[in-house]
């Protein structure tokens, strides 16, 4: 399990200019609801974006901290 205060800091690693909020699905810590507005996400489509933010919670997820993340990954425009 993860805090969404340390999911939070973790995934603003990867994307240190982006509005990051996360929200707990299901009350267990696990299960994360993720928005991330980032300029890095211009110009990508949204598997593309969906890729990018796989990637920075991949080590949490083989760490058994979080089992599933619904991602919402936006431009900021």
């Amino acid at each position: 399990m993860i805090s969404p205060n340390a999911l939070t800091t973790h995934l603003k690693k990867g994307f240190p200019e982006g509005h990051v909020e996360v929200f707990d699905k299901t009350g267990m810590q696990d299960h994360y609801i993720i928005y991330i507005r980032d300029v890095g996400f211009t110009g990508k489509n949204t598997l593309m974006r969906h890729r990018m933010v796989q990637k920075i919670i991949a080590p949490l997820i083989e760490s058994q901290q979080l089992h599933a993340a619904e991602i919402k990954a936006d431009t900021p425009e």
